[in-house]
C-alpha cells in the first residue's frame, strides 16, 4: 500500500479517537462502572384519552452509582394503537387500554405501564323555581331537594331558589318554614337531559296557637250558654225552698 495512503489512512483514524474521547458512552463511564439496570418512573400511570404522561429512565451502573439517561435509551410502546411514545420519553394516549412503556440501552431495559382511560363529560342540570306570599317574593325559606341527589338552600331575597350540578334522575322538592303551610307541600320532578323551571310555591301563614285556644274557648262560652237552665221562679206559696233546690242541685253561674 502506498505510505501515502497509509498516512491518510492513520491521521483520519486517529482524529476519530480523539472525537470520540470527548464523548462518553452511556453504558461505559469514564470510570469504567458499567451500566447494569434501567428504572422507568413513573413505574404505574393512569391517564384519559388525548391526554400525555412523560417517563423518564435511570440507569444504575456496576459501582452503584446512578445516572440520567432519558435522553440516551430508546423509548417503545407495546401497542401504538393504544400509545404513542417519543424519543424524549413522552407517551401520548390515543385509545382505552394497559400499555408497556419500554426504554432499552445496550441490551438493558426498563419497563413501565401505563393505563388510558376513557375520558367522560358528565352534564349536570338545576332545578330552580320560587316561593311567594301574599303575591310577594317569600326570603328566608328552607328549601329541600332529595332523590338522586340532596342538598338545602335558602330562599334569596326574591323569594327564588336554585340547585345546580345536579345529574339526571328523579327528585323531591319540599319548602319548609316555622309558622307556615306551602302549596303545594312538595314537588316531584324529574331531571333527563335539561333544566327544570318554575318550580312554585305559595306560603300561607298558619294560625297561631293561642288563636286556636281562643277559637276553643269561643265555642265551650256558647255551648255553656246554651246548655244552662233558667233559674226557677219562686212560687209565692213555696217561698224560697225552690230556688234553694235549684241551687244545691249543683248549677252555679
Amino acid at each position: 500500500m502506498n505510505k501515502g495512503v497509509l498516512s491518510l489512512i492513520t491521521c483520519i483514524v486517529f482524529a476519530l479517537s480523539l472525537l470520540a474521547c470527548g464523548e462518553e458512552e452511556p453504558t461505559i463511564k469514564s470510570s469504567g462502572a458499567e451500566l447494569t439496570s434501567i428504572s422507568v418512573t413513573p413505574a404505574e400511570a393512569s391517564i384519559s384519552t388525548g391526554a400525555s404522561q412523560q417517563f423518564s429512565a435511570t440507569g444504575t451502573y456496576s459501582d452503584g452509582s446512578t445516572q440520567d439517561i432519558t435522553a440516551s435509551v430508546t423509548w417503545t410502546s407495546s401497542d401504538t394503537s393504544k400509545v404513542n411514545i417519543s424519543n424524549a420519553g413522552l407517551a401520548t394516549a390515543v385509545a382505552a387500554g394497559t400499555t408497556a412503556i419500554k426504554a432499552m440501552l445496550g441490551g438493558i431495559s426498563g419497563t413501565a405501564t401505563l393505563t388510558v382511560i376513557v375520558s367522560i363529560t358528565t352534564q349536570v342540570y338545576s332545578i330552580s323555581g320560587s316561593v311567594t306570599a301574599s303575591g310577594s317574593g317569600f326570603a328566608g325559606v328552607m328549601v329541600n331537594l332529595s332523590g338522586s341527589m340532596s342538598a338545602t338552600v335558602t330562599t334569596d331575597a326574591g323569594g327564588n331558589f336554585s340547585f345546580t350540578e345536579l345529574t339526571n334522575g328523579s327528585y323531591a322538592i319540599a319548602p319548609s318554614k316555622s309558622g307556615y303551610s306551602f302549596n303545594p307541600a312538595s314537588a316531584s320532578k324529574t331531571v333527563s337531559g335539561a333544566n327544570v323551571t318554575d318550580v312554585n310555591f305559595t306560603a300561607t301563614q298558619a294560625p297561631s296557637d293561642l288563636a286556636g285556644v281562643n277559637v276553643f274557648w269561643e265555642k265551650i262560652s256558647a255551648l255553656w250558654a246554651t246548655s244552662v237552665p233558667t233559674p226557677a221562679t219562686v212560687d209565692s206559696e213555696l217561698g224560697p225552698y225552690v230556688a234553694d233546690d235549684v241551687l244545691d242541685s249543683g248549677i252555679e253561674d
